[in-house]
């Protein structure tokens, strides 16, 4: 099983950075709901980060309910642009912006299997123009290829655990001892 999650965080950290790029981002972050829903934990940041950003940070963890943006995204699952340069941006977008060194962001639902699973966050540098709809429209693509390829990720490591360990006690089973005797 942590092979299937270093498998995971691989295909996030591939997927950044190719979204890094393709959209000609300063940043891009991906993050996923925490178990309670309350909120959303960073997985990882990649790109031009801020002194104080972690590619892989351990507690980088933002509330859901308070955050109209981050509500909106995840429960409506309507994307975002925010700017620092207008006036309707929310304050704590502005700071937070502001905080990076970042002049804009796009905010977007990485759904799987029909539920959001996370959110992928763009921004750009203050001075780089602010995201078009094309690039919502981009992003929303990306998110649904991504969440494609976690949502099979997650069926197979489903299907490994289910091949592997015993349904009533979560031992491992007789397949599994097996195969690690003979290895």
């Amino acid at each position: 099983l942590l092979a299937r999650q270093h498998e995971l965080n691989d295909l996030l950290e591939t997927a950044a950075e190719q979204a890094c790029t393709a959209m000609g981002a300063a940043t891009v972050s991906i993050s996923a709901i925490v178990p309670d829903g309350h909120a959303i934990r960073t997985i990882i940041n990649v790109g031009d980060l801020a002194d104080d950003e972690e590619r892989w940070p351990q507690d980088e963890v933002y509330t859901i309910a308070g955050d109209e943006r981050l509500t909106a995204t995840m429960l409506d699952r309507l994307s975002a642009v925010d700017s620092v340069d207008d006036p309707a941006c929310p304050d704590y977008e502005r700071e937070h912006l502001e905080r990076l060194g970042k002049g804009s962001s796009l905010t977007t639902a990485i759904v799987v299997d029909g539920q959001a699973w996370g959110e992928l966050y763009v921004t750009r540098h203050i001075g780089d123009e602010a995201f078009s709809q094309d690039a919502i429209a981009y992003a929303e693509v990306l998110a649904a290829i991504l969440a494609a390829a976690v949502s099979s990720s997650i069926r197979e490591t489903t299907l490994q655990e289910l091949a592997f360990h015993d349904p009533l006690t979560g031992l491992l089973n007789r397949r599994a001892l097996d195969e690690h005797g003979a290895g």
